[in-house]
């Protein structure tokens, strides 16, 4: 692996103004009826918004940051300082070599770690150091390309899903904190030629978890400490598993597409996963959904193409879901949701594709679910 760090010159890129940025008192929707929320939602929208393209993570600050790209397809990274987010930071540029970048993560010390394939489909990793993100380090790996996800565990390694050239298999890939340079490819024998990782995450302990394609049935868990000495989950009999989440008492989410058109959420729970427990999504309105948990262990879903809703579980009541409208969706049919995380405040950011059209091109937009304690008495907030 070849590593390269010079020292390069900042460029922000200004890309407009903020066309609109409107708070509206949530009011929300459950299975006893409609009630105020502790959430007011905020929508951003306009040229400093349009380029974002999706995957998102948040950094021990609270610093948003996103994937985007101009209308050519150029890579870049946007950020959203936490408290400032009408004065996001892009980085782009030739230094930051970011081509198709499809993945984003943090680690715990607040470093930003970028996956990007392209053009030769080698992976290339970036790494924004936290408090100097204009210096970054770029980091050739000629062994696989990413495969699926990127994550971090609690002491800082990365994790990948990847395509191993020398074996011919999907597989998981370590980047070690410290040692950066001498990624540790990890053989799982399940998954073959034909078979791939969809997504990869930790859980509070530093054990992996990463999720096989619908075709497998499988959750594959690496311990902490001894990763090599892996573990096969089936899903039966709520296969076709889609997208995971862990929550913050380290119970696994997952999403069942075992029916066309219905997703039923599958959850572990930690201490028996053996019996899990499923909430039919004929009853929650799931439809190809993106998910995260809070810091509370609520559930938070972006469901796009059945109603284009944002659905809560709560931890404390998980069989009255809450429903949170698209505030895009009224102006635009063609609105979707896209991804969704959940910040250290408790709030929620999900983007929004095709939200907004900019100079003739469909733009992407932002919703967050501000948590608050205070009282909402009205409608609107201005």
């Amino acid at each position: 692996m070849i590593i390269n760090s010079t020292k390069l010159s900042f460029s922000l890129v200004a890309i407009g103004i903020l066309l609109s940025n409107k708070l509206y008192a949530t009011t929300v929707n459950s299975s006893q009826g409609a009630s105020y929320s502790p959430y007011i939602t905020k929508t951003f929208s306009g040229k400093k918004y349009a380029e974002l393209t999706g995957n998102m993570t948040i950094d021990p600050n609270g610093n948003e940051w996103i994937l985007s790209g101009n209308f050519e397809g150029v890579g870049s990274v946007t950020e959203l300082p936490m408290g400032a987010p009408k004065t996001p930071i892009v980085y782009s540029g030739t230094q930051y070599q970011f081509n198709c970048a499809n993945g984003i993560a943090s680690d715990p010390q607040g470093n930003i770690w970028v996956a990007d394939t392209c053009p030769s489909n080698n992976v290339e990793i970036t790494e924004l150091p936290a408090g100097n993100p204009t210096d970054p380090i770029l980091f050739k790996e000629s062994a696989f390309t990413l495969d699926g996800s990127i994550t971090s565990d609690p002491d800082g390694n990365i994790w990948l899903t990847v395509f191993d050239y020398s074996t011919k298999i999907h597989t998981i890939a370590e980047i070690p904190v410290g040692n950066p340079s001498n990624p540790v490819i990890y053989q799982i024998p399940a998954a073959g030629p034909y078979v791939s990782f969809m997504q990869i995450e930790s859980d509070a302990g530093g054990n992996i978890w990463a999720l096989l394609n619908t075709k497998s049935d499988i959750i594959v868990k690496l311990p902490a400490g001894n990763p090599s000495d892996y573990s096969y989950h089936k899903t039966d009999p709520y296969n076709d598993p889609t997208n995971m989440t862990i929550d913050s008492a380290g119970n696994l989410w997952y999403f069942s597409n075992m029916y066309a058109n219905q997703y039923d959420l599958v959850e572990w729970p930690k201490r028996d996963n053996k019996n899990p427990l499923v909430y039919q999504g004929d009853k929650y309105g799931f439809g190809y959904p993106d998910m995260t948990s809070d810091s509370q262990g609520n559930i938070w879903v972006a469901n796009d193409g059945s109603g284009d809703a944002i659905t809560e579980v709560p931890v404390n009541d998980p069989n009255n879901p809450i429903t949170y409208a698209n505030p895009f969706q009224a102006d635009n049919s063609f609105s979707n949701l896209g991804a969704i995380v959940a910040d250290q405040r408790g709030n929620i950011w999900i983007t929004v594709p095709n939200a907004v059209m900019i100079n003739n091109q469909p733009g992407t937009a932002l919703i967050e679910l501000e948590y608050s304690n205070r009282s909402l008495s009205q409608k609107t907030v201005s």
